[in-house]
Parts: structure tokens; sequence; C-alpha cells
């Protein structure tokens, strides 16, 4: 894939990068694997589309993936509220067609190198195997918390991670 390229994501995009997030998040709970696809709903999506903290990566002009890069507090972990606001990275996305070709990798690197260059990046994730891909990435896990409750009612065990 020598043609992937990323950006912020373009507003003309936005419909078309929310159909492919609404895809992977029914994909997933199909799936019956446990992520916290639920919290982002579409006004979340284009709040943070008004903020310019929604990225895309594109194929041959489709949307392969998504990756939003926003300053937040870290709402879900108490011990850490002294920080204020941090990078956190949420929401990446790979297109599932396009599964395989190591385009999350190649993305969460592209942030990195050009979007938090100075910065500590943190993002939280189920425990399970997304803590393992983004070891892979660089990330450290800094902390984790059991049985934690999302809107609707389900219980996810978390960790909490940094990119220093």
């Amino acid at each position: 894939m020598t043609d992937l390229s990323f950006c912020s994501l373009p507003d003309e995009l936005f419909d078309s990068a929310y159909q492919v997030m609404t895809k992977v998040a029914d994909e997933i709970r199909a799936s019956g694997r446990k992520q916290r696809v639920a919290k982002i709903g579409e006004h979340t999506y284009k709040k943070w589309q008004a903020e310019n903290a929604n990225f895309v990566a594109l194929f041959q002009g489709n949307i392969v993936g998504l990756a939003t890069l926003r300053d937040e507090f870290l709402s879900d972990w108490p011990d850490y509220q002294s920080l204020g606001q941090v990078k956190m990275l949420r929401g990446l996305v790979t297109n599932p067609d396009f599964r395989g070709s190591r385009i999350g990798e190649r993305f969460v690197g592209w942030i990195l190198e050009n979007l938090a260059v100075n910065d500590t990046v943190y993002l939280d994730c189920v425990a399970g195997f997304l803590p393992n891909y983004y070891q892979k990435l660089g990330f450290e896990l800094i902390a984790k918390r059991e049985n934690v409750t999302d809107s609707q009612g389900i219980s996810y065990n978390i960790c909490l991670m940094r990119h220093p």
C-alpha cells in the first residue's frame, strides 16, 4: 500500500467515515468481542470533527482507517485526574475490507510522528488483545480497572496506556 495517505478528516468525508466506524462497531458487536464501541456516537464524533480532532487514512480515495486525537481529561481514571488534559487517542478503526495490511500500525506511527511529536499520548482500551497490540506500537500499560460499566450497562475491564 504505497498510496496510503493520512490527513485531517475532510468534512465532505464525514458521513462516509462515520459509516465505516458504524460498520466496524456492528461487526464487533456481532462477533461478541468486548470493546467500548458505544462510546463514540455520531453526536460525539461530530463534536470531535468540529475540534479538528478526527483523522483519516486514505488508499486510492477510499477510507481505510480512522482515528481521533484530542485533548481531554482521563475521566475513567480518577487516580490520573491531576494530569489535567492530555492527548488522548480514540477510535482507531481499520476498514474491515483492508484488515491485515498494517494500516493501524502505520496510522498510529503517523499520529505519533506528526501530530504528537513532543506530547505523551494516552489511550484506554478493553483488556484482552488490545493492550498487547498497543504495546507492540510502543505504548506502555500504566493502570488497569475492573468492572467499569458504560452507559449501556455493559461492564469491562479496561487498561490505561501511554506512549512516552
